[in-house]
């Protein structure tokens, strides 16, 4: 499940649940880049998401293709989600934080 949040100049995508190859259509069309303004700052806050697999991951990695420094993603390090992103190595490619307030300390929120 998804809830978008705009904050101002910021949107705010939080996932619950999986998301796998049965949400990644859901999830492909919250992450559109039609969806954004294009000053606008993405959060994509995964601290409820149980579990993700390679479909939702291609659909983050679009969307950072996409928005680049516009996107952040919140990926709490003592869940299992984050390892998935430390075994992919995609720590290396997103702008990850452990929580939505280090987000907000970035100057992203």
């Amino acid at each position: 499940m998804y809830s978008v949040e705009q904050r101002g100049s910021v949107t705010v995508v939080a996932v619950s649940g999986a998301i796998d190859l049965a949400s990644r259509a859901a999830f492909t069309r919250i992450l559109a880049p039609s969806a954004f303004a294009p000053e606008s700052r993405i959060i994509v806050d995964l601290t409820d998401c149980s579990y993700i697999d390679s479909s939702g991951l291609s659909v983050l990695i679009r969307a950072h293709k996409e928005n680049g420094e516009r996107l952040r993603v919140v990926v709490p390090s003592r869940e299992a989600v984050y390892r998935v992103f430390k075994i992919c190595n995609l720590d290396r490619v997103f702008h990850m934080v452990a929580t939505a307030d280090e987000a907000s300390e970035d100057g992203v929120v």
